[in-house]
């Protein structure tokens, strides 16, 4: 059962390795270290992914659009911003570090949402 659970790692250099307590792992500078493929290329997919449908160009790009891009960016801290001040007084232990890394693209995603909905709206 564990076989399946495990994720492909690949070695890589990285800038920066700190390490885990209780890890045999090299620490330093400049070293390469082993990193699981799927929660890394997930991440940069939806950075990215988030980048292109939040910046792309409207068909009728005005002053009304880029009004609602505004507000949508504004909305989208406020709601997540909350929500951090809240697990800063819930959440504590190993789950708050989980929950931050999720929280990491709340902005993004939150902001693509409330446009097209704006802009759906209109």
């Amino acid at each position: 059962m564990t076989d399946i659970l495990t994720l492909p790692e690949v070695s890589v250099p990285v800038f920066y390795n700190s390490g885990f307590p209780l890890s045999s792992e090299e620490n330093g500078l400049l070293k390469k270290t082993e990193i699981a493929i799927f929660p890394n290329l997930f991440g940069i997919l939806i950075i990215i992914g988030g980048i292109l449908v939040g910046c792309s160009k409207e068909k009728i790009e005005d002053e009304y659009i880029s009004s609602l891009r505004l507000k949508s960016v504004f909305w989208s801290l406020i709601v997540t911003y909350s929500i951090i001040l809240l697990l800063f007084l819930t959440i504590f232990g190993s789950l708050f570090f989980t929950a931050m890394i999720l929280i990491m693209f709340l902005p993004l995603v939150l902001y693509v949402f409330r446009f097209n909905y704006l802009l759906l709206k209109k």
